[in-house]
């Protein structure tokens, strides 16, 4: 009997756990199942692709857009026109059915609508529709406008596609796109290559050891690739960046391969070319590659992740025992779990056709935040979304990849209404998302916090000089004043824990912000009594002082040298170096030998090393070197999926400009941004860039200037008395004159309004442009483009109305005369700092 109530007790026993286990196997299916259904692979691109085609040659290839931007800033290309002002144009559907097709023509500036035009006259053509915008005479010969083609789908679907464009009759800009086509193409042709030197300037500044980088030095071998053996294998994508009558500036990218299991490798060519005479010149040239990281291709041999050929800056980040790591290769984030010897393909929008230049565009980029000792990774998606859940929105999407999941989920979107270079120079002065989800970004001029659909303006108001982030971007320091120079007390602020302190001068002093070294921020001191302006007007603002504080605004090292002031700071690899001066026995400042300080604090060095190798055939390949060894055959390959939610996470913040913005744009793209025109024309100058408002519109652009100008139309007038005020009064109505404004500035030069003000405001959107303390070349610049500058010298005020190889034409008013300057001795005056100058531009609405 006890036999028998032992033997039902097992069976009771081994029947409850084979429910048990059946139980968990069924549970487990469901939640599997339902893990699938809400998750997904990153879907295809939808939205047909717009390009811009001149005598059967592609350029300025446009993505569209589901929400309507900020035309003044979505410059991503230049589209000319000529006297026939005809645009053609060719709609690549990609499987989409296209019903209706129109355009607006508006005003940069003010976004005046000139002329909102529906086509008809359009052919479809299998999977491709081609069309021809003829713009009306209503604009003129130039000046920028914005032009938005709008497309709408069979489904519904509004798409916006932008560009700007300018008409010039003169422009032979089928002859500049064709050369640059002939160029790139012929570099391809190696029995072709002999027409290349006459081009080239091979010299010993080429370097010749990488294929990353190649640029008009370089030797002619490595101009045509080597032994390489690239074919191409996307169509060319051209993009104009700058063009005139004379001048061009044209990107052309486009993806190559090499081997018969082909290695990809993203192209990036930049040209700046001018119209000869006989043929065209190249005054610049500068070319990019980077292999396409596969992980199907072998990626870890020897320990070590191959990543080819591309640039040596890698984009990466470790756990702080180096144990996992994420790099960024072609805009694609990759993660390896050295631990595990498992390497996931986390995210990017090329996945399956190399070819389809929707995936592959490069108007976004990724931004790792941090990966944490289990491989979980917070980074951001920023810029125009190819594809996904934000497909046709430009913005910055922050993500959460976790590692045991092996999953993808998108936290949040925040929108942006620019272009991508724009938003990518705002993420690079502070992007920051700590372990709250709060989001901290900087828009704009204002610092905000944006957690779930809720955003916050922590600061508004921000210069550019008066705010410093450090490189991770957690910590911030900036002065809320209203004039830079007399701050008395600094913002300092940790984005991870949202504690904000007061850094507070000392009576009588002043500070101003500089920079960081790690996450430890540097700002000086000033006495308020030594800050005063140089001849030109500018401020000097000397620091006795520099301190250095950690996130808790705790000393850790000051830098102070008797006798000596720091008058500008400037950030280098592990170091700041520092402009000085000191005081002469009158106690005015002059200039001393510049110092600086050393950051002792230097970051942990990556335990996984990037290296270089150097081959035979591809010259010089990049690998990361692992932190320990790892069998390549046991390598796991992990492919995430991407996390489906419920509900609106999209944040979109106002985007009010406070002030004008002045953009340097260099080798096709924007380089740095300026508050004051004058340092922005002056780096032009010097640099051969371009400089644009905010508006997106011309302040100074590299042009040939004619060897000799003079302003014919200004001429010598009854002389004044030596009265500053009668002088300056002379001067500017003498430009107010030449504007055809006929009432007369003197009142209001005795009212007190300065120069730039009296300009402002009897001018119609004239923006005058203070170019004090520049070289006399910027000044010549708006000369040789018919414009007088107005300048102030120990001597009293004048005009520049004209110059030659050897001489200045100045006006005088004091004798009413016209009369020439020496043209070095101006020079020195200037480039000691000494000179006042006004020089205008005029705003074309």
């Amino acid at each position: 009997m006890t036999g028998k109530k032992i033997s039902k007790s097992i069976i009771m026993v081994v029947y409850c756990v084979a429910v048990f286990l059946l139980s968990l196997l069924l549970m487990g299916k469901l939640l599997n199942r339902g893990n699938t259904d809400m998750t997904m692979e990153m879907p295809d691109p939808m939205y047909p692709l717009v390009t811009l085609t001149m005598n059967g040659m592609d350029y300025n290839q446009m993505q569209g857009f589901v929400c309507d931007m900020d035309l003044s800033r979505m410059r991503d290309h230049l589209t000319p026109i000529g006297a026939d002002r005809k645009i053609q144009f060719r709609i690549d559907t990609c499987g989409n059915v296209i019903d209706a097709i129109s355009y607006q023509l508006r005003s940069l500036g003010e976004g005046r609508l000139i002329e909102d035009t529906k086509l008809y006259n359009y052919v479809m053509a299998g999977d491709a529709v081609t069309g021809e915008i003829v713009l009306k005479d209503l604009i003129n010969s130039g000046v920028e406008y914005g032009l938005r083609i709008n497309l709408t789908l069979s489904n519904g679907t509004e798409l916006y596609y932008f560009t700007h464009v300018i008409r010039n009759d003169e422009c032979e800009a089928a002859n500049m796109l064709d050369f640059v086509y002939f160029f790139s193409n012929t570099t391809f042709t190696e029995e072709a290559a002999s027409e290349l030197p006459v081009y080239l300037e091979s010299n010993a500044q080429g370097d010749n050891s990488s294929f990353a980088n190649v640029d008009i030095h370089s030797s002619l071998s490595q101009i045509i690739w080597g032994d390489l053996g690239v074919q191409r294998v996307t169509g060319v994508k051209a993009s104009i960046k700058e063009m005139d009558a004379e001048l061009a500036e044209i990107i052309l990218d486009y993806v190559v391969s090499t081997g018969e299991e082909p290695v990809y490798y993203e192209v990036n060519e930049y040209f700046r070319i001018r119209v000869g005479q006989e043929r065209m010149h190249l005054l610049d040239y500068k070319r990019t590659m980077e292999q396409v990281f596969e992980t199907s291709k072998s990626p870890v041999i020897n320990s070590k992740i191959i990543l080819g050929i591309g640039d040596t800056e890698i984009n990466k980040k470790e756990s702080n025992d180096g144990s996992r790591f994420a790099f960024v290769n072609a805009r694609h984030l990759f993660v390896y779990d050295v631990m595990n010897n498992r390497l996931s393909d986390v995210f990017g929008f090329y996945h399956k056709d190399i070819k389809d230049r929707r995936e592959t565009s490069d108007k976004h980029q990724i931004k790792i935040i941090r990966i944490d000792e289990l491989g979980n990774v917070t980074f951001v998606v920023y810029g125009y979304m190819n594809c996904g859940l934000n497909e046709g929105r430009m913005g910055l999407a922050v993500y959460y990849y976790d590692s045991a999941l092996n999953t993808v989920e998108e936290k949040q979107f925040i929108s942006y209404d620019g272009c991508f270079e724009l938003l990518d120079y705002e993420v690079s002065r502070l992007c920051f998302v700590n372990t709250r989800s709060s989001t901290y970004l900087i828009l704009k001029d204002r610092l905000l916090e944006i957690k779930d659909n809720n955003i916050k303006v922590i600061a508004e108001g921000l210069k550019l000089k008066g705010f410093a982030a450090s490189e991770s971007s957690r910590m911030a320091i900036w002065s809320e004043a209203e004039d830079l120079y007399h701050s008395e007390e600094l913002i300092l602020m940790d984005m991870q824990t949202g504690l904000r302190k007061s850094v507070t001068a000392a009576s009588g002093e002043l500070l101003l912000p500089l920079g960081f070294f790690g996450d430890d921020a540097i700002y000086g001191v000033a006495r308020s009594w030594d800050v005063t302006k140089d001849e030109a007007g500018h401020t000097i603002f000397p620091m006795y002082r520099l301190c250095i504080v950690n996130n808790q605004n705790v000393l850790q090292k000051q830098y102070e040298n008797e006798g000596m002031y720091v008058t500008e700071a400037t950030p280098e690899e592990g170091m700041m170096r520092l402009k000085r001066m000191k005081k002469d026995g009158t106690g005015a400042f002059v200039e001393a030998p510049d110092d600086q300080i050393l950051n002792n604090r230097t970051g942990i060095a990556g335990r996984n090393v990037v290296e270089t190798v150097v081959t035979e055939r591809y010259e010089t390949m990049v690998q990361i070197a692992l932190k320990s060894e790892v069998k390549t055959e046991s390598l796991k390959i992990m492919a995430p999926r991407q996390v489906l939610f419920e509900g609106e996470r999209r944040a979109q913040p106002e985007e009010n400009l406070k002030r004008d913005y002045y953009h340097l744009y260099q080798y096709g793209h924007l380089d740095k941004v300026y508050e004051d025109a004058c340092e922005a024309v002056e780096a032009a100058v010097a640099g051969g860039g371009t400089v644009r408002n905010s508006r997106g519109q011309f302040i100074y652009h590299r042009m040939t200037l004619p060897l000799k100008n003079q302003i014919m139309a200004i001429k010598g007038k009854q002389a004044v008395s030596e009265d500053k005020e009668d002088r300056i009064s002379a001067c500017l109505d003498e430009i107010l004159k030449f504007e055809a404004v006929q009432e007369e500035s003197r009142s209001r030069v005795k009212s007190g309004m300065s120069p730039a003000e009296v300009l402002s405001e009897m001018i119609d959107n004239c923006e005058p442009i203070d170019i004090s303390g520049c070289r006399l070349d910027v000044a010549i610049y708006f000369i040789g483009n018919e414009k007088p500058v107005f300048m102030e010298t120990a001597d009293g005020a004048m005009l520049l109305i004209g110059y030659n190889e050897i001489a200045v034409v100045v006006m005088d008013p004091e004798n009413g005369e016209v009369y020439k300057v020496n043209r070095s001795e101006l020079q020195k005056q200037s480039e000691a700092g000494s000179l006042k100058m006004l020089a205008y531009a005029i705003r074309e609405e």
